[in-house]
């Protein structure tokens, strides 16, 4: 609105945000699309969590014990079997819902076998218990790339303004090596099998052949 001369007023009063009813695929979807180069991509995308949700430490670990150079995909597909130049997964928490994603890049003689792949392996791990030891490894990974993230300011004041702006609390942040610790086989199992739903999932194929 317009004030004396013209001015005009801004309102104190922050609009609060809006929640999005998000729309999920009710079955599997596919997309092929056509690249005429060397190197195809896979991608398997998952409805994940949303921010707050009580699970994200454990979508953490799941993410740490697939994805990486450490990981089980990278173990399997590339140092096993050859398949792949880079695999990982990731996620990524929203106010209103996240995504998990699974990439690999591969030769396109070898995209089919790394899909095979990829998909054994996402089975396996939401039917089957990680060994304890694996988590533990995970665990101990996530918990000091946090505290090497703590070290530089410009990280430390990132995570206060995330965690005020989604009303968390400013210390919500600090309590993340306590999260990820209380995180247990069953709990990660269960997670696994509630987001990795080959149901509900998006595989985007870029290939030669379309």
């Amino acid at each position: 609105a317009a004030g004396p001369a013209g001015r005009v007023r801004h309102s104190s009063r922050a609009t609060a945000p809006q929640h999005i009813a998000l729309r999920w695929p009710s079955r599997a979807q596919e997309l092929h699309i056509h690249r005429d180069r060397e190197q195809g991509q896979l991608l398997f995308g998952f409805p994940g969590l949303a921010r707050g949700d009580g699970d994200i430490a454990a979508l953490d670990l799941l993410c740490c014990i697939l994805g990486g150079q450490t990981g089980r995909l990278f173990a399997a597909l590339r140092e096993r079997e050859g398949l792949v130049y880079q695999v990982a997964a990731n996620s990524s928490e929203h106010r209103d819902g996240g995504h998990l994603v699974v990439y690999a890049a591969a030769s396109q003689a070898k995209l089919a076998a790394a899909r095979a792949a990829l998909e054994v392996e996402l089975r396996r791990i939401a039917e089957q218990s990680v060994a304890e030891q694996e988590l533990v490894r995970a665990k101990r990974y996530l918990i000091g790339q946090f505290e090497s993230e703590l070290q530089r300011r410009g990280r430390v004041a990132s995570l206060l303004v995330f965690s005020e702006a989604y009303g968390l609390g400013a210390s919500h942040f600090l309590r993340y090596p306590e999260r990820i610790q209380a995180v247990s086989r069953s709990q990660l199992l269960a997670l696994a099998q509630r987001v990795l739903d080959p149901r509900r999932r998006v595989v985007v194929t870029v290939s030669a052949g379309g």
